[in-house]
């Protein structure tokens, strides 16, 4: 064997010894967004984790991962919370970020820090931002209360729906009897923002009018029955595009076959 074979030899030996080059974090990204894109939520999660992983400094991936956190469960403010702030610092410019931020600042109660993303998110030309800061000031200044903390036992303000279904079981009754309790006492001085959702089986239109009808269950009920006058509730649906939990198992889509209950307090 001759030297020029020798070299030959040692070079695809060092070739084929060193470690497979890693995917960018612009690919990870991607991948990321096609996962979300198609439900598949976790998936995007993992992805939108290994494009920071390859680079600490991408900002779009903090963004997308923060927003997608709160979106899957708001028990996941504080980590959702820091990945938005992180967004912000590599990319000071990005409206999103502001916008996204200052949304999840107004569910922690810190409404100041909200206002003020808001109006950064409205400078940078987010459109949603604006919408918000030309909003009734009653609904811009007044703070979030947690329903939860005032139920005996505590639990989630949430009344679950069975597959398809509209009509309230007896734990959703019992649950909203509680918060009826309340409304007309404690909380005299709050607005109810309900707010009915769906799973993903069903078509765009048919879920979000199933959302609306969850939602107007939920009023029906406590106006009617727990007497809490019509005009301090407000309706809101939202149909599938709001999951508490990715849509992939039994579970997850019952968890979002769901209406949820938030408070206001008003000046």
């Amino acid at each position: 064997m001759n030297g020029k074979t020798l070299c030959v030899l040692f070079v695809m030996i060092m070739v084929w010894a060193l470690p497979a080059h890693a995917q960018a974090p612009q690919d990870w990204y991607e991948e990321g967004l096609k996962a979300e894109s198609s439900r598949r939520y976790e998936s995007a999660l993992n992805a939108y984790s290994e494009s920071i992983k390859e680079n600490p400094s991408f900002a779009p991936a903090y963004l997308k991962r923060g927003t997608l956190l709160f979106s899957l469960s708001p028990n996941r403010a504080v980590e959702a919370f820091n990945d938005l702030s992180t967004a912000i610092e590599l990319d000071p410019e990005n409206g999103d970020a502001f916008y996204e931020r200052g949304r999840l600042s107004f569910f922690m109660l810190k409404n100041e820090d909200g206002r003020e993303d808001m109006i950064k998110a409205a400078g940078l030309g987010h459109e949603g931002a604006r919408e918000w800061l030309e909003a009734p000031a009653a609904t811009k200044q007044s703070g979030y209360v947690h329903l939860g903390s005032y139920i005996e036992p505590e639990r989630p303000p949430i009344a679950f729906f069975a597959y398809d279904q509209a009509e309230l079981d007896e734990t959703a009754k019992t649950l909203l009897d509680d918060i009826a309790l309340i409304l007309r006492n404690e909380l005299r001085d709050v607005v109810v923002y309900i707010a009915g959702h769906a799973d993903d089986h069903g078509s765009d239109e048919y879920n979000s009018d199933l959302s609306l009808r969850r939602a107007e269950s939920v009023k029906k009920y406590l106006s009617l029955q727990g007497g809490v006058r019509a005009d301090r509730l407000v309706i809101r649906y939202y149909g599938e595009s709001s999951p508490l939990q990715p849509n992939e198992t039994a579970e997850g889509r019952a968890m979002n076959r769901r209406v949820e209950l938030m408070a206001l307090k008003r000046h």
